[in-house]
């Protein structure tokens, strides 16, 4: 089990110099590309270069991923996952690692807890399933300029429309929102419509985030964080967390991955 928890610490090591030394390929990838002239490139890079910092935790759950599909019945295996149990993208391919797993180590003290775990992610996610079917009229909140917005409309306007909750304090939110966005510019004229929902509570830094992440897309805020109106009506205790609409104002899915949603604008629209 040492030699074991030894290889596991060099591989996770490895993968966090290994961020290191990515992050500073990225950095000199953009100062190089600075002086271009290019500007659709530079801000490319600068993008890059700034939302680097989010994937770190992806890194390390990659270790783990790494260490158990090459020892799928060690007790250090679970040791890995549970050392990496907040990265929630993981969660549902740690459980099938978990279930492939001997009973004994299932029912041992890192099995339970892993599986104590995985059950705290997949709660959330089963929990909020509970809206698909209910329909939205309206969401509550102000834009940044202190006006309402018309959200029926919106989604009367688009056959789709993502309703993305997020904060300017919350890194994986500043780096998942970037992803939807992409999605939202390439769908938009085939019917597909994002609205953005922040828990922040600073008007300021709130406006701040969406000029730095060039988010031009409707925005709304209570300015309330956990305590706003909509986050109370909709469960939301934790994001990113998104709500994906219809043209009706009906719920059709509930913190749809991006892989899923692509997958889906791809069919449908």
């Amino acid at each position: 089990m040492q030699k074991e928890l030894e290889q596991y610490f060099i591989l996770r090591d490895s993968l966090w110099n290994q961020f290191f030394t990515d992050t500073d390929l990225v950095r000199a990838k953009f100062a190089q590309t600075f002086d271009s002239g290019n500007k659709a490139l530079v801000e490319q890079w600068a993008d890059s270069v700034k939302y680097f910092d989010y994937r770190f935790s992806g890194y390390l759950a990659a270790a783990a991923d790494a260490f158990v599909r090459q020892h799928p019945t060690s007790v250090v295996s679970l040791y890995a996952m549970l050392d990496n149990r907040s990265d929630r993208p993981s969660t549902e391919r740690f459980r099938q690692y978990y279930q492939a797993m001997p009973a004994e180590l299932q029912r041992g003290f890192y099995g339970r807890r892993l599986d104590e775990e995985l059950a705290r992610n997949e709660k959330r996610d089963v929990n909020n399933q509970r809206f698909v079917g209910q329909h939205v009229q309206s969401l509550a909140g102000k834009t940044p300029d202190g006006k309402e917005l018309d959200t029926e409309q919106i989604f009367k306007q688009n056959k789709l429309t993502l309703v993305e909750f997020w904060a300017s304090w919350c890194g994986p939110c500043r780096m998942e929102m970037p992803k939807y966005y992409g999605l939202h510019k390439q769908y938009q004229g085939r019917g597909f419509g994002m609205v953005g929902v922040s828990l922040d509570t600073n008007h300021n830094k709130w406006r701040q985030a969406i000029a730095e992440d060039s988010l031009q897309m409707p925005h709304l805020s209570e300015l309330k964080g956990t305590s706003g109106d909509d986050m109370q009506r909709f469960g939301i205790n934790a994001i990113p967390a998104n709500l994906l609409v219809d043209e009706t104002g009906k719920i059709v899915a509930v913190d749809i991955p991006y892989p899923k949603l692509k997958k889906k604008l791809q069919q449908d629209l």
